[in-house]
């Protein structure tokens, strides 16, 4: 005599969802969230571009991520691009780091020159109406800019509170 077929206790689109053992399916899902939300506090910020201040290295409606910890242990490098708080606008930019501290800055021509010599930038679009006189960053000083140079905002404290890095 067969014995009789076990009934499996939950249907297939059940055991799909939640497993063979829901408390351990449960513990999961609570896991992954709490990492999940540990990420995105402390280490990651998601972002929406808005502007065309950064093309044509970022274009208007992309999502990107900063890294928080990226200068926990060494400072920001020419060229990295930044997340900054612009307290008075509410909002948070996506910059280029142009000059470093204790570097000497100067615009001519449309043109960006450190220390002297002419940056070379080939993620730039354009060239800055801007015109800024010659100047001298303080030791905790950077001095951030957009990629699109014509239309790049022309408002640059130099206290802004750097975030983190772009990173993708």
């Amino acid at each position: 005599m067969d014995a009789p077929a076990k009934k499996a206790p939950w249907p297939w689109y059940v055991r799909i969802l939640i497993g063979r053992n829901p408390l351990f399916t449960l513990v999961r899902a609570v896991v992954w969230a709490a990492l999940i939300v540990f990420l995105f506090k402390f280490v990651f910020i998601g972002i929406r571009v808005h502007g065309t201040s950064m093309e044509p290295t970022f274009h208007n409606d992309q999502i990107k991520f900063v890294y928080r910890l990226a200068y926990v242990r060494s400072p920001p490098q020419r060229g990295d691009v930044v997340a900054i708080r612009a307290p008075e606008l509410g909002a948070v930019l996506l910059k280029r780091v142009i000059a470093l501290p204790g570097e000497h800055l100067s615009i001519r021509g449309g043109r960006i020159y450190i220390n002297g010599k002419k940056l070379e930038e080939p993620y730039t679009q354009g060239l800055t109406n801007f015109r800024k006189p010659d100047y001298e960053l303080e030791p905790n000083q950077y001095y951030l800019i957009g990629d699109n140079r014509e239309i790049s905002e022309q408002y640059y404290k130099y206290d802004y509170q750097i975030l983190g890095k772009v990173i993708f």
